[in-house]
């Protein structure tokens, strides 16, 4: 993966083979532009493979990745990415909701903790 700045290109993610032990959590840090997100499959690196799971994402369609991460990944965001209009628990029941988890049950679960 590159990232441009002008005409400057910055390749960052190069030869990157990275394994994690089935049932292990493992947590990515880094600078913005480091390739957190290319590695979590929200951008399609430019060239090479993304496995998660023993599974190629990167030739995923964007529903087909969308869904995997949904299912699979957990992300803390550097900047908030909360919509302003809604409580707190609302924020958590959108989640829930893209989960598949519809309105009854949804909300008394985000607030449940």
């Amino acid at each position: 993966m590159a990232f441009q700045s002008g005409k400057q290109s910055f390749p960052v993610l190069k030869s990157i083979n990275w394994e994690i032990p089935k049932g292990n959590i493992q947590l990515l840090m880094g600078p913005s532009g480091s390739g957190k997100t290319t590695l979590a499959g929200l951008l399609t690196p430019a060239a090479g493979n993304i496995y998660l799971l023993d599974q190629e994402i990167t030739s995923m369609s964007r529903s087909k990745r969308t869904q995997f991460r949904q299912r699979n990944i957990g992300f803390i965001f550097q900047n908030f990415n909360l919509f302003p209009a809604l409580t707190v628990a609302e924020n958590v029941e959108v989640v829930l909701n893209l989960k598949g988890i519809r309105a009854k049950k949804a909300l008394p679960q985000a607030r449940c903790c």
